[in-house]
């Protein structure tokens, strides 16, 4: 078994994640992705006086650091990594994903897992370094990655509340700022990012990025980062405020115009919670003999039908697939309308809350509509369904 095969199967320990983005205009530049401990002061004492960051010796609090956590729960270290990326960076909050090991791009690590529908992340180090997960994520759209960790930083409540009380702000860093900020903080005996971070990141991550960019290598290979060790709390002098505009508020327009228009990613409906008598694996049963009966009029075959709707609808759900769940949605209102019997409506009572919640407007309605009837059409099926059929039967109240 490889090292890195290890690192998702040993014995649970803390973690680190280290995110990354490669710049597409100047190749010897890469963004990278820290978080803020919350400062001394900066929230209400609620252990043993301790008015910063939850959790983390007040030697780190008002530093930068990589994102990471214990080894508490009976995930496994990928999973619990993953966890911590979404908690520390508030995504769910702020850009309305999720991530999920079925978003990760594991095969440049020579591991073979499947790959997965929609990449988000690509993993290129899973590594135990003095006892620490160490995870590596590429992030190559740079819409998304500037979303989540603005060049002028962020910081808000949701950032405290998503990581319990541990983060406070979020930014990306150049080499060239990292060097610098961490060489100014020297000056006064103190760590701008934790030395635990820096360490970590001079030898195993700035090494691997050197690996996979050359340009980068050939510029910042030999740079050495000092480090002092932390034993005070730093004061911050950086993101007092929570910077909502300029170029955050750009790339966050950008990422949800892209993601609105192109369903490039997915996650818009972590609302819909899927029902536990729900199946989205091995639950196909309509046969073409099936599905004949039901049109003849069988009762059974037809509620049989809808119920396959069902599950498929949630199956979509599950894999965040936003045009796949509006395509089933307007499926499922299909099968609704064409077998109204009352097995039938009981089932569509039943998830219609959930139906409702895929649509923003009408507008939004008329366009997944479009997409279904077109696919319908080219199979030479129903053609004589409109959409205002399929609204008035769904008493879907879209505006």
């Amino acid at each position: 078994m490889s090292t890195n095969l290890k690192i998702f199967h040993d014995d649970k320990i803390p973690t680190a994640v280290y995110v990354f983005h490669k710049s597409p205009e100047n190749k010897n530049q890469n963004y990278f992705g820290f978080v803020r401990k919350i400062p001394q002061g900066g929230r209400v004492p609620s252990y043993k006086g301790n008015i910063g960051a939850a959790g983390t010796d007040i030697k780190y609090h008002g530093k930068w650091t990589s994102i990471g956590g214990g080894a508490k729960g009976d995930k496994t270290n990928i999973n619990r990594a993953i966890d911590e990326l979404n908690d520390e960076t508030s995504v769910e909050s702020r850009l309305k994903i999720k991530f999920t090991s079925r978003n990760v791009d594991f095969s440049n690590l020579g591991i073979p897992f499947s790959l997965p529908d929609r990449i988000l992340l690509k993993c290129h180090l899973a590594q135990n370094y003095n006892n620490i997960a160490v995870f590596l994520f590429e992030i190559e759209d740079g819409t998304l990655f500037f979303s989540l960790f603005p060049e002028q930083g962020y910081t808000g409540q949701e950032l405290a509340t998503s990581s319990y009380k541990e983060i406070d702000a979020i930014k990306s860093f150049t080499m060239q700022q990292i060097v610098d900020l961490q060489k100014d903080e020297i000056k006064s005996s103190q760590n701008y990012f934790t030395k635990y971070c820096i360490t970590t990141f001079q030898n195993i991550i700035k090494p691997k990025i050197c690996i996979l960019n050359s340009s980068f290598s050939t510029k910042w290979c030999s740079t050495i980062i000092d480090t002092v060790n932390d034993i005070n709390p730093r004061s911050i002098k950086e993101l007092s405020h929570s910077p909502y505009k300029n170029k955050y508020l750009k790339y966050k327009t950008k990422y949800l115009e892209l993601k609105n228009n192109y369903n490039q990613y997915g996650g818009g409906f972590e609302e819909i919670k899927i029902p536990e008598w729900v199946k989205i694996e091995n639950y196909r049963t309509m046969t073409d003999e099936k599905k004949k009966a039901a049109v003849d009029g069988d009762e059974n075959s037809q509620y049989e039908w809808m119920v396959e709707e069902v599950n498929e609808f949630y199956e979509a759900v599950n894999k965040q697939d936003i045009e796949e769940i509006k395509d089933e949605a307007i499926g499922l209102i299909r099968t609704y309308q064409q077998f109204n019997i009352d097995s039938v409506k009981k089932l569509w009572e039943k998830v219609k809350k959930d139906v409702a919640k895929v649509f923003d407007s009408q507008k939004d309605f008329s366009e997944a509509f479009k997409k279904w009837h077109a696919k319908k059409l080219k199979k030479g099926q129903a053609k004589d369904v409109t959409e205002e059929q399929l609204l008035k039967i769904s008493e879907l109240k879209l505006e």
